[in-house]
């Protein structure tokens, strides 16, 4: 890291940080202090939440989330390459809802930008009752520019997963461009993933997407589930 980007650095966490250690340094998150199907409060539902319909992404920050998180909506959803910057201190935590009826099952994916600041994170995956099914540590350590994706180990599958929190093992600040849960390929379940050609929430054959799930001749699909018919799209 050079001189000058070292004073530049400096200059952002010093009133992020302090900002963080005023509003939460005595916040120690609990299993059941974020488990709530409540929406953000309403001036910023819509700044802070997501419903891209079945997806494998996060779709809300809960508000239970106790970490600074600048620009919170670019961690939403698929990635674009637009971070949300989180200041994290001990104890403080960025706690993402998966979506009800889009709990993940399989490892999750983090995809994140150079870091200001390496850190070491502990990902718990918490059901939607509120309980902690695992607890994995996150390596975000790269310091390159560009994209990075790190996949951070789920051992209690296929037991589902509807929240991700991600604390601070110590002071840090880290980029976030979105989470990302690994389902694993079932065909029938409604997601094309893998090798599956097309999925269309059934296995039944003769309704252009067969019984293990591959297009059939003269059909096309798409969507998830996939929406099959004759002829090209």
């Amino acid at each position: 890291m050079s001189k000058r980007q070292s004073i530049t650095l400096s200059r952002v966490l010093g009133p992020l940080l302090a900002a963080g250690l005023l509003g939460a340094w005595d916040s120690s998150p609990t299993e059941q202090e974020f488990v709530s199907d409540a929406p953000p409060p309403e001036e910023s539902s819509e700044a802070f939440s997501l419903n891209p319909g079945g997806d494998p992404y996060a779709d809300a920050i809960s508000p239970a989330t106790t970490s600074v998180v600048l620009n919170a909506f670019n961690v939403l959803g698929a990635p674009d390459g637009l971070t949300a910057t989180v200041v994290g201190l001990l104890n403080t935590a960025i706690v993402l809802d998966m979506g009800a009826g889009e709990e993940g099952t399989g490892n999750l994916k983090i995809y994140y930008n150079g870091l200001n600041v390496a850190v070491l994170a502990q990902v718990d995956f918490i059901s939607a009752s509120g309980h902690v099914l695992a607890t994995t540590p996150a390596n975000l350590l790269e310091l390159g520019l560009g994209s990075h994706v790190a996949v951070v180990h789920y051992p209690a599958s296929p037991q589902p997963y509807r929240y991700v929190r991600m604390r601070a093992v110590v002071a840090s600040v880290y980029t976030l461009d979105a989470v990302e849960t690994v389902r694993p390929v079932v065909c029938g379940d409604g997601y094309t993933s893998g090798a599956e050609q097309c999925d269309d929430g059934n296995q039944l054959s003769g309704d252009g997407c067969n019984s293990v799930c591959e297009i059939e001749p003269g059909h096309s699909c798409h969507g998830q589930p996939s929406i099959c018919g004759l002829g090209s799209r």
